[in-house]
């Protein structure tokens, strides 16, 4: 509701879960699956759902379907409703409320949102590894198994030395494009 998980998506697809959403919550959903939209990308809604209150947003390929695509343009700025600021505060903003707190109550709050942040990326994201620009891992996503094997010799925090011998070239090229032009190079190795 917060803050979109992922960006520069090609299909989001959302089905038969905002018809459990009031139009407050809708309001927010929405303009986020715009924002997490890639130019041209799709949302598949539900049966029963359609975006018509943002059709400046989203326009229909397929309203039996209910198929959308992104329009081009500036995503709305994400809006959270009073009721969903933490401490069910209706009248605080979520940075009024940060603002407010003793710095404790701060850093904890701080800290159990990396942690919640950090436990929903390990349930839903693909399996990623963080690197250095020389390739040296200095995080592993769970599921990474597949990609990465224990490298024979003394241990190693290369990348390239642990991941498996298919996938080297295409990463190795990868990498240095992503160093070379300074663009994010999210994507997952075939």
């Amino acid at each position: 509701m917060r803050d979109p998980p992922f960006s520069r998506m090609d299909l989001v697809s959302c089905r038969n879960l905002l018809i459990y959403m009031d139009a407050d919550l809708q309001a927010v959903v929405i303009p986020s699956f715009h924002y997490a939209l890639a130019p041209g990308g799709m949302l598949l809604l539900g049966s029963s759902e359609t975006v018509t209150q943002h059709d400046g947003l989203f326009a229909t390929l397929d309203k039996e379907n209910r198929i959308f695509q992104r329009r081009d343009g500036p995503s709305a700025p994400i809006r959270v409703p009073p009721r969903f600021v933490p401490n069910g505060s209706a009248r605080a903003s979520a940075l009024q409320l940060s603002e407010t707190m003793q710095p404790e109550a701060r850093t904890s709050w701080t800290k159990a949102l990396a942690v919640a942040n950090g436990r929903v990326l390990e349930r839903f994201a693909a399996p990623f590894v963080v690197v250095t620009e020389d390739g040296t891992v200095v995080h592993y996503s769970s599921h990474v198994g597949s990609f990465l094997q224990a490298a024979l010799g003394p241990p190693s925090r290369s990348l390239f030395d642990m991941v498996r011998h298919s996938l080297r070239h295409s990463l190795r090229a990868a990498l240095h494009g992503v160093v070379e032009t300074g663009r994010g190079g999210a994507q997952r190795p075939g």
